[in-house]
């Protein structure tokens, strides 16, 4: 695997950040239909709103392009087109403990209807920090 990644944060003001995220992947495995090249892009606004809470949204898009076609499902090459979209809410309750609900939606567009998809989540993270 080769991956390069670069990426900046912006400060809008002492609560408000952007994140943004480029990033390239050469994945090159023993079957050649598992062989991928990746191109993805995100941003992110964070929202620090006091010293215990903040807040997350981010949108990313991600191509892929594999190798050479699956013979056990489909004789056509795989390209997937993926947009992802989430938001999260995170309360720290001391320097160890948070608490994060957060809420995603992924959107898969491949030209092989098995690996299209899209689905909502909704989850909920307790993290201890040692």
């Amino acid at each position: 695997v080769k991956e390069l990644r670069t990426g900046a944060t912006f400060t809008l003001s002492e609560q408000d950040f952007i994140d943004v995220e480029l990033r390239f992947r050469n994945e090159d495995t023993d079957r050649v239909f598992f062989d991928n090249q990746q191109f993805a892009a995100q941003a992110s606004y964070i929202r620090q709103w006091d010293e215990h809470w903040n807040s997350r949204m981010y949108h990313a898009m991600r191509w892929s392009d594999f190798g050479g076609a699956d013979p056990s499902i489909s004789e056509v090459i795989r390209k997937e087109k993926e947009l992802t979209a989430g938001a999260s809410l995170t309360h720290l309750f001391d320097n160890d403990v948070t608490l994060t609900l957060g809420y995603d939606y992924r959107d898969v567009d491949a030209n092989i209807t098995n690996f299209a998809y899209d689905n909502h989540r909704v989850s909920t993270t307790l993290g201890y920090r040692f």
